[in-house]
């Protein structure tokens, strides 16, 4: 659901969507939903009627993966039943003040968010998805962020578009892992035993098609065309698979954090690198000559090409604005040169290192060891902050007794000391 406060302090792999319902009035169970990820940009809306155990709405949970539900439905008859429903999904049930299901400002703040995309939209007419709408904008308290103005597109959840799956079936076919095992052993699951993904993009695409079985021949036929075109050309699926994808990072993360306005200069270099790498996937894409060659290209090669069309001028700052030597030491610092301060720092900093390198210079022909086993280590805890020494445990004993050197930590990695 909402993890916004501490997104930065875990690293979520899996797709969580919140999920806003409401009931309408009278003998039947018309149910009004409203689902989103927290960072996307997308609002998905549904209405239907459900029969007596709400199995249109457990189809709906297990085929997004919704991790999270809000509603205000606690005393209508039907709450029991649902509840169990959302037991059964292993859902977190939050109750909102039904206040906050009110449809009266929704419109306006749909105009604000959703930007030029808003029309005649027909899930206004909906009275219980405005409801759950304006219940999840609240929630994630999207009118707040100036960022958030047209930024969202909203669009209509068709539960008919793929095979309905339920909970029981999901835990029966061994579809996803068990949540409740601790050590998950991969061919436990299918999800386990297909995940064979180099990022987390491709991850999180097979957990919703294993939960999002197609109905269309037509679309299960391209999707096994493009897995054929791979399987067959082995130099072009090992060139992406191998080459390509094993250096792409999480493009969400680095979305969100852009969408957010705070990215660090690590982020913005390791999307630089997704970045550069395009050229050569679509150059390597561009080399299968096989019977598939147009639908590579309408699925993978222009949509690629566009992409690195829009990214060559942010390769561009950042080539202008970072400092790419530094990165290759690892280092993440912005680019000295635009700023006369910045350059003084900078040379300060080169002369501080420059000093360091020489003091462990003198330290190792001290010690009598080689220029390998004196390592330079940046320590940032309660015992020490600063710049330290390390070597192995099994040259622990070169300074062992000598009171010119500091032990601060002992570990199976290695004696870190400070002179």
């Amino acid at each position: 659901g909402n993890v916004q406060a501490f997104d930065d302090m875990v690293d979520i792999k899996e797709s969580a969507p919140a999920l806003a319902l409401m009931l309408q009035g009278g003998g039947a169970n018309t149910v009004g939903v409203a689902f989103a990820e927290n960072g996307g940009n997308t609002i998905y809306t549904c209405e239907f009627v459900d029969d007596d155990q709400f199995s249109n709405l457990e189809t709906l949970l297990v085929q997004n993966g919704v991790k999270e539900v809000l509603h205000c439905v606690k005393g209508h008859p039907s709450w029991p039943k649902m509840n169990k429903v959302l037991e059964r999904v292993n859902c977190v049930v939050t109750e909102r003040k039904r206040a906050e299901f009110g449809s009266a400002d929704v419109e306006q703040d749909l105009k604000r968010l959703l930007g030029s995309t808003f029309g005649n939209l027909p899930q206004l007419e909906q009275k219980s998805v405005m409801g759950s709408v304006a219940a999840l904008i609240r929630y994630f308290d999207l009118m707040s962020d100036d960022a958030n103005t047209s930024r969202f597109k909203m669009k209509q959840y068709s539960l008919n578009d793929f095979m309905r799956l339920d909970s029981a079936v999901v835990t029966a076919l061994n579809l996803m892992p068990n949540p409740q095992e601790v050590s998950q052993n991969r061919a436990s699951s299918l999800y386990g035993l297909l995940n064979q993904c180099k990022t987390a993009m491709g991850s999180r695409l097979l957990n919703m098609w294993i939960k999002q079985p197609l109905l269309d021949l037509r679309q299960i036929k391209t999707r096994h065309d493009l897995v054929e075109a791979f399987v067959e050309d082995m130099d072009v699926r090992d060139g992406v698979r191998e080459h390509s994808l094993r250096r792409i990072g999480d493009l969400r993360k680095y979305v969100k954090k852009l969408q957010r306005g705070n990215p660090t200069i690590r982020d913005m270099v390791e999307l630089y690198d997704t970045v550069h790498k395009l050229p050569a996937i679509i150059e390597t894409l561009e080399k299968y000559q096989g019977p598939h060659q147009s639908l590579l290209s309408e699925h993978f090669i222009d949509n690629l090409e566009q992409h690195r069309i829009n990214t060559v001028k942010y390769a561009s700052m950042v080539e202008a604005a970072i400092d790419m030597e530094a990165v290759a030491q690892h280092k993440f610092l912005v680019n000295s040169s635009f700023d006369e301060q910045l350059k003084d720092l900078k040379a300060e900093m080169d002369r501080a290192e420059d000093s360091i390198a020489e003091h462990v210079a003198e330290v190792t022909k001290a010690l009598r060891l080689k220029n390998a086993d004196v390592k330079t280590v940046e320590k940032d805890d309660q015992n020490y902050r600063g710049w330290a020494l390390r070597i192995t445990k099994k040259n622990e004993k070169s300074i062992r007794g000598k009171r010119q050197y500091d032990v601060i930590q002992a570990a199976a990695g290695g004696v870190i000391f400070v002179t």
